[in-house]
């Protein structure tokens, strides 16, 4: 929830437009569209539209209203999220394997917002890999 939040802030900061109750969901991606390039982005998606910035530069903006599924896919050694505007597939977002989980977990959640209008954050507890104790996260695929 944290990252979520401080994401919405800098979301509100970067666009003054958008205020943080129009925002349902923002999460972080590490990765550029290609290549292994890192990155510092983050997607943002909004009651009206869905933002993708890298770096605080806005990248893609497309209405939500437009948007007709999301898509998780694994790709090798990376994640994609997508979605699909009038039949058409379009990147949102790359990630490194370790942002699979909330990752999957955001694009599900927004499928359900389409198909039935809600949206829960309770992925949130089962994705924050971070140790109660240090705060440092765990690793990827980590039990403990």
């Amino acid at each position: 929830m944290k990252d979520r939040i401080m994401l919405q802030n800098r979301l509100c900061r970067i666009n003054p437009e958008v205020s943080p109750e129009d925002v349902i969901v923002a999460f972080p991606f590490d990765l550029a569209p290609e290549g292994d390039v890192k990155t510092d982005g983050f997607v943002a998606v909004t009651t009206s539209d869905v933002y993708v910035y890298e770096n605080d530069v806005l990248m893609l903006r497309l209405k939500s209203a437009d948007i007709d599924e999301y898509i998780f896919s694994n790709g090798v050694g990376c994640v994609f999220a997508e979605c699909v505007t009038n039949g058409v597939h379009r990147l949102l977002c790359r990630a490194t394997m370790a942002q699979r989980d909330l990752i999957s977990s955001i694009i599900w959640q927004l499928n359900r917002r389409m198909e039935r209008g809600t949206y829960s954050y309770a992925y949130e507890e089962e994705t924050d890999v971070k140790c109660p104790t240090c705060g440092r996260r765990y690793p990827p695929d980590s039990h403990a």
